[in-house]
């Protein structure tokens, strides 16, 4: 067997970049953040705090059946959202960073806890900006469809993603990669 070690540089990270829609930096840009996956077990026990077995459940219907699903029922829509925004906190505490003038990373980017240091305090954000970050999390460790999930992970061999985010096998050089400074 043939094998290459991967040179470092060559790794194409699990990240996602968020742009919020509500909140603003000094000079009036949305703010970007980085998205991460969260570490499966962990994931696990923040999805078991939720009532019933719903988490179990999260991926067995594509992505069209469950908007099929929710626009038919405004009640079910509510309840899927109050669930996410019980998990919304943890989830965008252990995977979201934002950057330091130097690069290095702030993490996490938000936090319910005080002091809150210098991650932004969580009560600044609007549901509809957690739920972007929520589900980017939750498409980066494959728990709901998308490109991220379509890739090679989690535990799964292959991939066809071509995405920030997706782990597979790419042709071009990737700024992102290891050790980079998104």
């Amino acid at each position: 067997m043939d094998a290459k070690v991967t040179v470092v540089t060559d790794v194409v990270v699990p990240l996602e970049f968020v742009t919020l829609k509500h909140l603003r930096t000094q000079s009036g840009e949305a703010v970007t953040v980085g998205c991460h996956q969260v570490p499966e077990v962990a994931m696990a026990r923040i999805l078991m705090a939720l009532p019933g077995t719903r988490p179990k459940k999260l991926g067995e219907l594509d992505a069209d059946e469950r908007a099929e699903q929710v626009a038919d029922d405004p009640e079910e829509a509510l309840r899927l959202a109050s669930q996410a925004m019980q998990v919304a906190p943890e989830v965008i505490e252990r995977g979201t960073f934002l950057l330091r003038a130097d690069g290095t990373r702030i993490h996490p980017a938000f936090t319910w806890k005080e002091p809150a240091g210098e991650s932004i305090p969580g009560m600044y954000l609007r549901d509809e900006d957690l739920m972007l970050m929520l589900e980017a999390i939750l498409r980066i460790g494959g728990y709901i469809g998308g490109e991220a999930a379509e890739a090679t992970f989690p535990g799964d061999a292959g991939g066809s993603g071509d995405s920030v985010g997706a782990v597979a096998p790419r042709t071009r050089k990737r700024k992102d990669t290891v050790g980079s400074v998104p």
